[in-house]
């Protein structure tokens, strides 16, 4: 949770000012991690910056609007969602917001051996890495700590690994993010799965995780869950002597009427005229004839 002064950097844009540095570290240079500073580029049109990189690496997230970076005389456009990791090979890197509409971005400096190794295994080896990759979140643990309890190391440490594994996994096997999303569905159907949740288990907006499952399943992950809730509830009918009551709280639906009326929905009928009038068939006979 956000402390309150990192609350307000993040809603205030004080007249005059684009760019406000929330956390700036005076301890001596870390060598295994050091972050230098971070910050907020607040929407400005007239948002120009053309400055020396003091840390090894720069890592950046756009929050909304689009913006415009060159580094090594190559132009970039950055836009809502991006992720941006800039090696310090060059003297001067350059920015400007975009003049119809300007962003909104997230940055910090980070430097130590530490980084250079994660870089390395990842195999994030360009000068400027830029990518779509929709987790704010990350960014913003990384900020709370730091306005919070200011450069705790082994923290730290920690969050920048998972932001850069995730952004490794989302890079290399967004083709499987999708499956392991269903996957962890699937095994935890009997609990109360909320978006939220599932999508804190990936470190993955809920934005993104409900655009990933539409896009693989055609179908939104609540009508998924729901989904496997009813076959599951279809077998207990048959196999099982659970009361209709018993069977909808054993999957979380909020109450039998609600229970009854999803699986007449799916299945044409009430549970308890599925279960007399299917009583005679097995549930293979079932699943084969549906």
């Amino acid at each position: 949770m956000k402390s309150r002064r990192l609350l307000d950097y993040y809603n205030m844009n004080e007249k005059g000012v684009n760019e406000k540095f929330c956390f700036v570290n005076h301890q001596d240079i870390n060598p295994i991690l050091y972050i230098s500073s971070c910050g907020i580029v607040y929407p400005d049109k007239n948002y120009f910056s053309n400055k020396s990189m003091v840390s090894d690496y720069l890592f950046e997230y756009i929050v909304h609007g689009k913006g415009h970076l060159i580094s090594s005389e190559k132009k970039y456009v950055l836009n809502e969602g991006d992720f941006c990791i800039i090696r310090n090979t060059q003297k001067k890197i350059t920015y400007y917001a975009d003049e119809n509409f300007p962003y909104k971005k997230l940055w910090f400096g980070v430097s130590g051996k530490l980084v250079d190794n994660l870089m390395e295994t990842y195999g994030f080896s360009d000068d400027v890495i830029l990518k779509k990759f929709d987790n704010l979140f990350a960014f913003e643990k990384i900020f709370s700590v730091l306005e919070s309890s200011g450069h705790d190391a082994k923290r730290l440490s920690s969050l920048i690994h998972e932001l850069l594994l995730s952004v490794y996994y989302d890079r290399n096997e967004e083709g499987f993010l999708h499956q392991r999303i269903k996957d962890y569905i699937d095994e935890h159907i009997f609990y109360d799965c909320k978006i939220e949740d599932i999508a804190l288990n990936f470190s993955v907006s809920k934005r993104h995780l409900a655009r990933l499952f539409k896009n693989n399943y055609n179908q939104t992950v609540t009508e998924y869950i729901n989904d496997k809730k009813l076959i599951i509830a279809r077998r207990l009918l048959l196999e099982e002597d659970f009361k209709i009551s018993e069977i909808a709280e054993h999957l979380n639906f909020c109450d039998q009427s609600y229970f009854s009326n999803k699986f007449k929905k799916k299945f044409g009928v009430y549970p308890t005229e599925y279960r007399k009038n299917q009583s005679n068939e097995t549930f293979d006979d079932l699943v084969y004839k549906n």
